[in-house]
């Protein structure tokens, strides 16, 4: 195993996950707490300087440790890499929230199937995306502070006669800022609605938490390499000198893209509960309930399924929808709610036939393909697309409801 923290000089113990069998038959991926090193500060072995023999006492028998090497930031995290051959772990080291093993080697969990266990198993791996996810606009939040309070104390040129005026006087600097500004400003939003999402889980993760870290820890980071980078750049020289702070978060936090899931694939997984979420509703026989405007938006809950997003799902509904963007217009005195109540719509009609179309290419695909994961891997993209479309009308939908209720100021902290 790769990249574990405190593993290369100092970790004696860790929680592994792995594959139990009992007589012989396969109950699913567990965690056991597992002894690496032993408890003795140093090793009497005058040839200690061996692979595995650390500050944290020599490697245990089977077990292999060694140091990850130089990396891009962190390099006060004491990564390191673990090899297990053979390791031998005492039955009550099994840690038993959902099954155990008996002195007999009865075998007993509370879940139905190895797949549910696992799902609870990974459940651990959410709370990881959300504080990735929220870390990231933390860090976005700092970076366009810095570039902002720069671009007004900076000075550059001005009209002739006159005194030079601050960077931020120019539309070009502001066109570099503002956007990564007002994004991270939506973004702080959804970050602190999902924390409590998360703080409210009391008997497992569901299903919902899990598709909206896993969206909003994709999208965040990105958005946060992007912000960063801009803001580096709009800086000039300055921004490239560590006392500056912004290079050395960059290089820190470049990480986060891969992390607790690579942001290509959990946009994959969100792309997935969706198209069976949008599946099930347009064979339902039920007719979708309309939507509330944008001002009658404000629902405490925070649903985020696709019904409770207005969403169309099904054809009819979606050319119902379609035709309503397609025949607004706006003139420059036009009011907030009417423009948000338009943007809402054509953020869900976007959504909506993302959906429809990635529902009949993986259908088809799927009747003219050799396996399902064939079908799939040609979908990719367009799932990608899909998944991107849905957080970006979850950020519209959450920030406008706060907008509606005058909350926004007190979500943003």
């Amino acid at each position: 195993k790769y990249w574990i923290g405190a593993a290369a000089e100092t970790a004696r113990w860790c929680s592994v996950f792995a594959q139990l069998y009992v007589g012989g038959k396969a109950r699913g991926v567990h965690a056991f707490v597992v002894q690496i090193r032993r408890d003795e500060e140093r090793s009497s072995d005058p040839n200690a300087a061996q692979l595995g023999a650390r500050i944290g006492g020599d490697s245990m028998p089977g077990v292999t440790i060694a140091d990850c090497g130089d990396k891009v930031g962190l390099q006060g995290v004491d990564n390191g890499r673990i090899w297990f051959d053979r390791v031998e772990v005492p039955r009550e080291n099994l840690l038993c929230r959902f099954a155990s093993v008996d002195r007999n080697g009865t075998y007993k969990s509370s879940l139905k199937s190895a797949d549910e266990l696992f799902a609870r198993q990974l459940g651990a791996l959410t709370g990881g995306r959300v504080s990735i996810a929220v870390g990231a606009v933390n860090q976005s939040k700092l970076g366009i502070t810095i570039a902002v309070r720069y671009a007004l104390s900076r000075r550059a040129f001005g009209p002739p006669g006159a005194p030079e005026v601050p960077l931020m006087f120019y539309q070009s600097h502001q066109l570099r800022l503002m956007p990564p500004l007002a994004t991270t400003y939506v973004m702080a939003v959804a970050a602190n609605r999902l924390k409590q999402l998360w703080w409210n889980c009391e008997d497992g993760v569901p299903k919902q938490v899990h598709v909206l870290s896993s969206g909003f820890k994709a999208l965040f980071t990105w958005h946060m390499r992007d912000c960063l980078q801009q803001c580096r750049e709009a800086c000039g020289g300055q921004g490239y000198k560590s006392e500056n702070r912004i290079a050395p978060i960059k290089n820190d936090r470049d990480v986060m893209m891969t992390f607790e899931g690579d942001n290509s694939v959990l946009l994959q997984q969100v792309a997935r509960s969706l198209l069976a979420e949008f599946g099930a509703a347009s064979s339902s026989k039920n007719p979708q309930p309309e939507h509330k405007s944008a001002q009658d938006n404000a629902r405490p809950s925070y649903s985020s399924s696709l019904s409770a997003l207005g969403v169309p799902c099904g054809r009819k509904l979606l050319s119902k929808h379609l035709s309503a963007t397609q025949t607004k217009t706006f003139g420059p005195d036009c009011d907030d709610d009417k423009l948000g109540s338009f943007l809402l719509t054509a953020f869900r009609v976007r959504t909506g036939v993302l959906l429809d179309r990635l529902a009949r290419r993986f259908r088809s695909g799927m009747a003219t393909a050799e396996s399902g994961f064939n079908a799939w891997n040609d979908c990719l993209e367009l799932a990608a697309q899909t998944a991107r479309a849905y957080v970006d009308l979850l950020l519209c939908d959450w920030f406008w409801s706060e907008t509606a209720r005058g909350s926004v100021a007190g979500m943003i902290c």
